[in-house]
């Protein structure tokens, strides 16, 4: 097994955030306020990006607060071009700033407890203090980040975020089609900023950024700006740990479930344990891992993180001074870019020239073997002999292999067949879809396997289709078999 854990420091601009006195001046009924320069705004400004000192120096200049506010912590990430093909949920993947503080006229003022915290109007956010776990998992790195893609909320129909898994860690498996993958989050919540309604930020925009929407080609808008832009965040800390692992050495994929979360609760759970040191190590033996922490003190995260006093040491340091961009609300947080064009035409436009730029960029950026994926359907059909006690109540698995157009040797994951109650009747067909699996070429062999340490199972025939291109292939068993693999030649009918 290789370990890598590595944590990412925050860049501390909520250490400046709190806002000094500001004069008022009075026109009309409302006021309208003028702001002094705030140093404190600008102090330790080493720790910051160009970016965010670009945008506390705007602030300071048009954000017309009463004295003892403060800035709303991440405001800097809301109304950002954002790259979908770096890092979920990552600082790194924030572009062009688009909304113009000197535009928003009049700032909103929210007290939280004994502060107050100035935002711009069309600007919800709430305080949180819970702690949430996520899992994704794919057959293939493309397909986990697409589980990732779902949960952001995109609407095309790409792979997004093959940026949230570092390839200098699985270099040696990134492009197999014999690993599992798996990627769980311990998510520490502390703030979430939504925009109201995302459009509406279009009236705000900075006038080369509204010139860019309107009238660049779409290609260089896309390069610069990203295809989406951030209308919801949430701030804290984020403990990730990823797994590759290789299929090959497990029979059952419940027991590989339960060996990967063992390992990630080792970590985050005082009472997780493995059940038995031959899982264990083989666990270690046959995947890659690696650990990161965002968020929080650094001095304790990374690879200070060894067991589960370490870990939430790691996360009581998550405070709101040691927090950054670690995730989206469900189901929203970016919204396309193409959404604030002015007319109707040019979002039409744009919309269509942004799926064609997102399944280019897939292609370059994707991790799909010898590059290119493709998924079919197998439909395995099982006949059960007609004797007395050739039946079983066992759970039985199948897994197929294949040659490739390149001749490379496929492997398929262990699929369970135990999908109806009463399967494995005497004298039965039992058909199953495997759907979605990743295209073996030509079928080679079936594999079977079943739980029952007691009672024999005979298997007559077995047939598998290949629904996508009408190919199948059979073979005649007759064959008993005790809790032990069948390895069944297949021949193309």
């Amino acid at each position: 097994m290789a370990l890598t854990i590595k944590h990412k420091p925050v860049n501390k601009m909520y250490k400046v955030s709190k806002m000094r006195p500001k004069q008022l001046k009075l026109k009309s009924k409302s006021p309208s306020l003028k702001t002094k320069v705030a140093p404190k705004l600008t102090k330790n400004l080493g720790s910051l990006t160009k970016k965010q000192i670009s945008f506390l120096n705007e602030v300071e200049s048009s954000q017309p607060q009463p004295e003892n506010t403060h800035l709303l912590p991440g405001l800097h990430f809301l109304g950002c071009g954002y790259n979908i093909f770096g890092s979920y949920a990552d600082e790194s993947a924030i572009l062009e700033r688009l909304i113009d503080p000197n535009k928003v006229k009049q700032w909103g003022t929210t007290p939280q407890g004994s502060i107050t915290y100035a935002h711009w109007p069309f600007v919800k956010f709430m305080k949180k203090s819970k702690a949430l776990s996520e899992t994704f998992s794919g057959k293939t790195l493309d397909s986990m980040c697409k589980e990732i893609t779902k949960k952001a909320g995109l609407s095309g129909s790409y792979c997004g975020f093959q940026g949230s898994v570092n390839l200098d860690t699985f270099k040696s498996v990134s492009k197999s089609y014999y690993h599992e993958w798996f990627r769980k989050l311990s998510v520490i919540q502390k703030w979430q900023l939504t925009l109201d309604t995302p459009t509406r930020i279009r009236q705000y925009l900075y006038t080369d950024v509204a010139n860019a929407i309107n009238n660049w080609d779409p290609i260089k808008l896309f390069e610069k700006y990203g295809l989406y832009f951030t209308d919801g965040v949430i701030l804290g800390g984020r403990f990730s740990y990823t797994s590759a692992i290789d299929t090959y050495e497990w029979a059952s994929k419940d027991e590989m479930n339960l060996a990967v979360k063992a390992s990630y609760l080792s970590f985050v759970s005082a009472s997780a344990s493995i059940s038995s040191s031959t899982t264990q190590n083989k666990y270690e033996s046959s995947s890659e891992i690696e650990i990161e922490t965002v968020g929080g003190d650094n001095l304790i995260g990374g690879d200070s993180i060894s067991n589960r006093q370490s870990y939430l040491n790691w996360r009581n340091s998550v405070t709101d001074e040691e927090i950054t961009l670690i995730d989206f609300p469900n189901n929203r947080g970016l919204t396309g870019i193409w959404e604030l064009a002015s007319s109707y035409n040019r979002r039409s436009f744009l919309h269509q020239k942004a799926y064609e730029y997102g399944k280019q960029m897939e292609k370059k950026y994707g991790y799909s073997p010898l590059g290119a994926k493709k998924l079919v359907n197998y439909v395995i059909k099982i006949k059960t002999g007609n004797s007395k006690y050739d039946d079983t109540d066992a759970k039985v698995l199948a897994r197929l292999t294949g040659i490739d157009r390149l001749g490379v040797r496929r492997v398929g994951m262990w699929e369970n067949l135990d999908t109806v109650k009463d399967d494995r009747e005497r004298g039965h067909t039992d058909e199953h879809l495997i759907d979605k699996h990743e295209d073996l070429g030509e079928l080679k062999y079936i594999e079977l396997y079943h739980t029952e340490k007691k009672d024999a199972w005979v298997c007559e025939w077995v047939e598998v289709k290949n629904s996508t291109n009408g190919k199948t292939y059979a073979a005649r068993v007759n064959k008993k078999f005790k809790n032990n693999m069948s390895k069944i030649l297949l021949t193309e009918e």
